[in-house]
């Protein structure tokens, strides 16, 4: 019974630290042109760190482009051994793209889509 009763507040005090979320914040393009914002949630997957949620990305360039300024979509990361090594989908305006790399504001990577791979950096705030 008392073994029973110790667990318990384990287990609660276990709940917070898996039920946390990140703020994300990116910008790719090869002028940075565009930017991205997320706020995604973790979830339970075979015991890893895995995080999704809704995805804002914004056109801040100077430039014209073809589309709209501003779509929603939505972002998953997995993260790896490494603290700061994410692989990441987003699917954006009809496209999914692939990142793999550091979640660093100066250390960059590739968004990789199907039609292109440009420079990208994200990170957690």
């Amino acid at each position: 019974m008392r073994a029973g009763l110790l667990a318990l507040p384990i287990a609660v005090l276990a709940l917070p630290a898996f039920a946390q979320s990140l703020q994300l914040s990116g910008k790719f393009g090869y002028l940075s042109e565009y930017e991205l914002s997320a706020k995604v949630a973790a979830h339970a997957s075979n015991g890893k760190r895995e995080f999704s949620g809704p995805m804002i990305v914004r056109h801040v360039g100077v430039c014209t482009h073809d589309g709209p300024d501003q779509v929603d979509g939505t972002i998953s990361l997995q993260f790896s051994d490494a603290a700061s090594r994410v692989k990441a989908v987003l699917v954006f305006d009809g496209h999914e793209c692939t990142f793999s790399g550091k979640l660093s504001e100066t250390d960059g990577g590739e968004l990789v889509c199907r039609s292109a791979a440009v420079p990208f950096n994200m990170w957690s705030q």
